[in-house]
């Protein structure tokens, strides 16, 4: 089998940078399936295995140290994929909730994934409340953004049902248009000539107009009144970790867009507004002080960038979101956040504080070996907490014709930070997934409390 190689794009070396024990860079979903059999994990680990070893991102990992220069992913020789694949009964399944699964799923995100070999696991577990079994998902984010977590999940669910009707084909000008583009850069590669060489020093150029005005815009948007929050995040910051699960329906919050307008990550930002409010307020004692929330929403670009032949890697750039938490009525929360979002989608994902991620692109890898991790304790200076939509596809999926049930992403934390939340839309349901560090984020649980009432709230309020 010919060895694959890709780049490490810059923002994959930020993730490397970031990664560390007390902050493993580690995206995952938590997966329920019905089943009316009796489980059988061992075949459900076998065939997962099987799937993931027609997975070529999950073959990879990286050889050298990360840092040095011309490090890429790469093949790995004796990759085993059986030996990522783990599966466990739960030793408290008769919990009246889902204790037992939510610290299941918590210590396992504790572990750090090793990059120098594919960085990926499944833990599959039996015994779950309800019923069926769990399979949580792990992947280094410096292997996969969100929506190549997305393809990677695919891959390993059973293959969807035969189509009907064949989908309509490729017109003849998009069909020769898609053949004859990597055609004829591959001859201009091959020549060493630029694709418009005319069009290089204007392109650079703006290139470097952009990185400016991203970093001018992040140096102003510092919050020094923060620098307390971000010297505990440096000194009390714990390898441990905390998850929670809210489930919202999906038809209130349609209630709400059609009320307010905008999309349905803007209600459920809403949403998020109000039980940061309630926290805030629980923390104080009562008082009236306000209190602001500060928001990265990563938003892809990969659709909106060419990416090069040889790097399929992350992908994304963000929107910084000073949430309304000063706003009493939760109307007001929506209205609010629905305005702001309008502004943000107008200025586009290149421009502003939160497309820090687009400056990272820019860094060499061993620049970013030595300047992120100086860098990251600093980032409570411009957020709270990271608040991203991870795509899954809204049709019926199984696995060993098991159905899934509900499934909840769950996203790293930034650096410094004790929350970050992760939504996805599923059958009829919006799912949020919580991840804590609980030596600077207590009673996860009760905040998960605090989200659901808050979307009730809010549709009490715009019903």
């Amino acid at each position: 089998m010919a060895v694959t190689m890709t780049r490490l794009s810059g923002l994959d070396a930020s993730m490397l940078a970031l990664h560390n024990q007390r902050r493993p860079m580690t995206i995952a979903a938590m997966l329920l399936f019905d089943t009316p059999e009796p489980v059988r994990p061992a075949r459900i680990a076998a065939l997962l295995a099987e799937r993931a070893s027609r997975v070529d991102r999950l073959r990879r990992g990286l050889p050298r140290p990360w840092w040095q220069p011309g490090a890429r992913w790469s093949d790995t020789p004796d990759f085993l994929p059986g030996a990522h694949i783990r599966w466990e009964r739960l030793s408290h399944q008769r919990t009246p909730d889902d204790a037992a699964m939510r610290a299941w799923a918590a210590a396992r995100l504790e572990v750090p994934l090793d990059p120098t070999r594919p960085p990926w696991r499944v833990h599959i577990a039996t015994g779950v409340p309800g019923g069926g079994f769990a399979v949580l998902v792990m992947l280094h984010h410096a292997l996969a953004d969100a929506v190549a977590a997305l393809a990677i999940g695919r891959a390993l669910f059973d293959p969807p049902p035969e189509p009907v009707a064949d989908a309509p084909a490729k017109t003849a000008t998009a069909a020769s248009a898609a053949g004859v583009r990597p055609l004829t850069q591959a001859f201009a590669r091959a020549a060493g000539v630029p694709r418009d060489l005319a069009a290089l020093p204007q392109q650079v150029w703006r290139q470097a107009g952009e990185v400016g005005a991203v970093a001018a815009a992040a140096v102003g948007a510092v919050r020094p009144g923060k620098l307390g929050a971000a010297l505990r995040g440096a000194l009390a910051a714990s390898p441990r970790r905390e998850v929670a699960f809210v489930d919202l329906d999906v038809e209130d919050i349609c209630r709400v867009r059609k009320r307010v307008g905008g999309t349905l990550n803007d209600v459920v930002l809403a949403i998020l507004t109000g039980a940061l409010r309630t926290r805030f307020h629980q923390e104080s004692g009562g008082s009236e002080r306000d209190r602001t929330a500060r928001v990265l929403v990563p938003v892809s670009v990969r659709a909106r960038r060419r990416a090069a032949a040889d790097d399929d890697g992350n992908h994304f750039s963000g929107y910084l979101c000073e949430l309304p938490t000063h706003l009493a009525d939760p109307a007001d929360h929506a209205h609010a956040v629905q305005s702001m979002m309008r502004a943000h989608r107008a200025s586009g994902a290149s421009r502003g504080a939160g497309a820090l991620a687009l400056l990272a692109e820019h860094l060499p890898a061993p620049v970013h070996r030595l300047a992120t991790p100086l860098l990251a304790p600093a980032a409570p200076l411009l957020l709270d907490t990271m608040v991203t939509t991870i795509p899954f596809p809204d049709t019926p999926l199984s696995l060993d014709g098991a159905p899934v049930r509900a499934c909840y992403p769950l996203a790293p934390l930034p650096p410094g930070g004790g929350l970050s939340m992760a939504t996805t839309r599923y059958r009829r349901r919006v799912r949020l997934g919580l991840t804590a560090d609980p030596a600077l984020f207590a009673d996860l649980t009760g905040f998960a409390t605090v989200v659901h009432d808050a979307a009730h709230a809010l549709h009490e309020s715009c019903g």
